[in-house]
């Protein structure tokens, strides 16, 4: 700062270091002025800016009321205390300073855009809207209170004045920026997704050098499928540094994840030195970090991951999501400490970085220590959000059913947008799916066009089997918006009522628009379930060459899931060719390979299924007994809570323990079922085979601990004799819901092929050695050696989305997250991560 002479100079001096300098310099600046005149209202002023630039928010609060006091008339001073309070959630306070700075200087844009924000905050639409439309009437080209009052005609759904709003200050201020994006997410709001692409045309040919609209146009074409364009656009950018992550996204997006990393790669200059990263566009270093991981090429993506725990301050809360997202999938103990530390250091986190914390820190703390966490974070967590971090830490602790309560006496009435749609999740894991179903179809009433409403509505019909309420919903609004995209839901829909084709042929009609599908996993499983095997194999070397499955996973293909999947396809494959040349017929080569091979079963089963005769309700041999397990004594309250549903009238209820299954086995089988049990390599494995030995001693029905009885169990049970079982999505026989008789034969070929397994350590998955797969090859061993008429009258197979309006199958509970969970984080947390999030302190 020049030596500033007079105070007029000092006051120019003090806003040139505010706009020129790093704060820490400019404090030092302003300081200095202040040494000479202690007590001048705008170098205190700007001083205050300065603090809230460095997040000493509690410093310029203060400053900002000793300033007030002293000059209570003084329409900036309250203006700029109103913001303050503003930000730190005291809304009726800020409210009173905005309504004295309005009286002192009736057109000050600051006090009349905070005016407006403060009155929606406390739910006073119409009077914010007038308060709105005051200031416009003062100063139209105000466009803060414009998209303020475009957002709020937005949420009240009349699009028709948010859009002659939006039009109105564009034609004052044409090319804004906030109103061009204000218009952009309307239109989308509106469902008229070409319409908002050429809202952002428009603007960009008006404005070309406007990277900023140019990148959101960029990323839309991507995401939309209209690759040409997007090109065409990129490539009038190449130099571009700031459209690094956007050609790489689009390289993703044709799953060519390499060349989308060397890009990356190439683009940031890596290695790269400090100074250099901290220049460097963080969307791209972002991405980058992101195909390290996936491409298993993680050679510079510690300096990166610290370059961005630095800029912290620069990365919205979506984007600071995907970085903590990054930073837990690798053994980078400095780096993912800096980055929780940075967010721990924010005195304002964000709603979805907080609750990345909170999961964290339950996988490596005990509950005590984690409600003061939460406490802590929740001090930091904005006012407008708060109760909904305070329901998702009570369902984190105490699972559904509590949050749900928390949920119900926390958010105002009526909630916004996003708290009905966290009530509506509630709703879900609570089990209250006919609950949920009418309560999202009032959400798309007030909100027809709010696509998380849509989501959880489809996974609601899902999860309660109401397949075709759902493919009715999205018949009416497609006829409605055709425009509008609904191919995701319509294939999850397809994919859970089994019809594998429709959904099938979807997703390559998309692949061939550029729209790849999100799961690859899931196509290789269709295909699988079709019978398409070479297209499988395709699917998986796909998967395996682009490296989508994450970094530990890709470095060891085979035994990721897909990976060890196809192995077993292959080796069936070359067994079954062996056969065939040895002159075996097909009937032959499947009844003998269904033994090791799932492949040959699933042929077996669903042959079978497809001849299997109706089987209404009627008498069974089937005891009403429901058994579960939980392998401690000890049984988390939300856990308990899915249990109790089972303990309908005239049905008994038994749960076991590790203890008690032992002493069951040594009482009533031999020492070598004794033996596959201890030799279990998971609490998972023991599980499964403890129910089958607990079937076929007693007969009745095993349920796991995380499924819920929502309806008359009877209607299962009363659905065959001898054996009712389940067919998961993709055809395959469940194994965590089975009732049957005791001694049937399926789970005598069960256990038998369970048990070697076990005893032999063979390292298939759970999947394949005592879960779905297994309980298929029982089940085609069964079919294939009996004739039709024994194996339809003893076994009955019920699709899964027919199952579940009578039970609610892998509810999402808490206790999985927690640290005393067998599969928990725990060991893959550093303990620098935690002390990071323990040094988190209340505010």
């Amino acid at each position: 700062m020049v030596d500033a002479q007079t105070l007029p100079d000092a006051r120019a001096s003090a806003r040139a270091a505010l706009s020129s300098l790093p704060p820490d310099d400019a404090l030092v600046e302003i300081d200095a002025a202040l040494a000479r005149w202690p007590d001048d209202p705008p170098i205190l002023l700007t001083r205050a800016s300065v603090l809230e630039a460095l997040q000493r928010d509690g410093e310029a609060l203060d400053l900002l009321q000793q300033l007030s006091e002293r000059l209570p008339g003084n329409g900036v001073v309250r203006a700029k205390l109103g913001q303050r309070l503003l930000a730190a959630g005291r809304v009726e306070d800020a409210l009173g300073n905005f309504n004295a700075a309005i009286a002192a200087i009736p057109d000050n844009v600051l006090a009349r855009s905070g005016h407006v924000e403060s009155l929606a905050a406390l739910g006073r639409t119409e009077e914010a809207m007038t308060s709105a439309r005051e200031g416009l009437d003062a100063a139209p080209e105000a466009f803060r209170i414009r998209v303020s009052l475009v957002e709020m005609l937005t949420d009240a759904r009349d699009y028709e004045a948010a859009l002659a709003a939006c039009d109105a200050g564009l034609d004052l201020t044409p090319g804004n920026r906030r109103l061009v994006l204000a218009k952009f997410a309307l239109l989308k709001r509106m469902m008229q997704p070409g319409r908002a692409l050429d809202a952002l045309r428009e603007a960009i040919a008006a404005q070309p050098g406007d990277t900023v609209l140019t990148y959101r146009l960029v990323q839309t074409l991507i995401a939309e499928g209209h690759v040409t364009e997007a090109e065409a656009l990129l490539a009038a950018h190449a130099d571009d540094p700031a459209f690094a992550a956007s050609r790489a996204d689009l390289l993703e997006q044709k799953r060519d994840l390499t060349g989308a990393f060397d890009l990356l790669e190439t683009q940031l200059g890596l290695p790269a030195d400090p100074e250099a990263l901290a220049q460097a566009p963080h969307a791209a270093l972002l991405k980058y970090a992101e195909l390290a991981v996936r491409t298993t090429r993680p050679r510079h993506l510690e300096p990166v991951l610290t370059a961005l725990a630095a800029r912290i301050g620069e990365l919205g809360d979506p984007q600071i999501a995907r970085l903590m997202e990054v930073v837990d999938k690798v053994d980078m103990p400095a780096a993912a400490a800096a980055c929780y530390g940075a967010v721990a250091d924010q005195t304002k986190i964000g709603l979805g970085p907080a609750s990345h914390v909170l999961r964290c820190a339950l996988t490596v703390m005990p509950e005590e220590e984690v409600t003061g966490v939460a406490r802590a974070l929740a001090s930091r967590v904005a006012p407008p959000v708060r109760p909904e971090f305070e329901a998702l830490t009570t369902w984190l602790i105490d699972g559904p059913d509590a949050a749900l309560r928390t949920a119900r006496a926390r958010f105002p009435v009526p909630a916004t947008a996003s708290q009905a749609m966290v009530l509506a999740e509630y709703l879900i894991d609570a089990g209250k799916l006919a609950l949920a179903r009418r309560y999202l179809r009032r959400c798309m009433h007030v909100w027809p066009d709010l696509a998380p409403a849509r989501r959880r509505y489809i996974r609601s019909c899902i999860d309660s089997g109401a397949i075709d309420e759902g493919h009715a919903y999205l018949d009416r609004l497609q006829a409605a918006n055709p425009e509008i995209d609904l191919d995701p839901d319509r294939i999850s829909l397809w994919v859970f009522g089994f019809e594998w084709e429709k959904a099938l042929d979807l997703i390559e009609a998309r692949e061939a628009r550029g729209l790849a599908h999100p799961s690859l996993s899931q196509e290789f499983e269709l295909n699988l379930a079709l019978g398409r095997v070479e297209r499988a194999t395709e699917v998986a070397q796909k998967s395996r060459d682009t490296r989508a499955s994450g970094l530990q996973a890709t470095r060891h293909f085979g035994t990721t899931f897909m990976g060890s999947r196809l192995r077993e396809l292959q080796l069936y494959l070359h067994e079954a060719k062996q056969m065939e040349a040895a002159g075996d017929d097909e009937a032959t080569i499947l009844r003998t390979l269904a033994r090791p091979f799932v492949r040959p079963a699933r042929i077996i089963v669903d042959n079978w299924f497809a001849g299997q005769p109706p089987r209404p309700r009627g008498e069974t041999d089937i005891p009403l007994r429901v058994m579960q397990y939980w392998n401690t004594a000890d049984i988390p309250g939300d856990v308990q809570t899915v249990m109790q549903s089972w303990k309908a009238p005239g049905v008994e209820h038994v749960v076991y323990n590790h203890m008690t299954a032992l002493s069951f086995l040594r009482e009533n089988f031999s020492r070598q079922h004794v033996r596959a049990f201890t030799l279990a390599n998971s609490v998972t494995e023991e599980c499964d085979f403890l129910r089958l030995c607990l079937l076929f001693k007693f007969g009745g029905v095993y349920a796991d601990a995380d499924d819920r009885l929502v309806g008359d169990l009877r209607d299962l049970t009363g659905r065959g004799n001898g054996m009712v079982a389940m067919r998961e999505i993709m055809g395959p026989i469940a194994n965590n819901f089975i009732c049957a008789r005791p001694g049937h034969p399926v789970l005598q070929n069960a256990i038998a092929l369970a048990g070697q397994s076990l005893i032999q350590r063979e390292n298939d998955s759970p999947w394949a050695k005592t879960g779905p797969g297994l309980m298929t090859r029982a089940t085609a061993l069964y079919i294939a050696h009996n004739p039709p008429e024994t194996t339809y009258e003893n076994l009955t197979v019920i699709p899964s989305d027919k199952v579940a309006r009578t039970v609610q199958s892998h509810v999402n509970l808490a206790y999985k997250s927690k640290a005393g969970y067998w599969n928990a984080r725990k060991s893959r947390v550093p303990e620098e991560v935690q002390n990071a999030i323990r040094g988190i302190k209340e505010i």
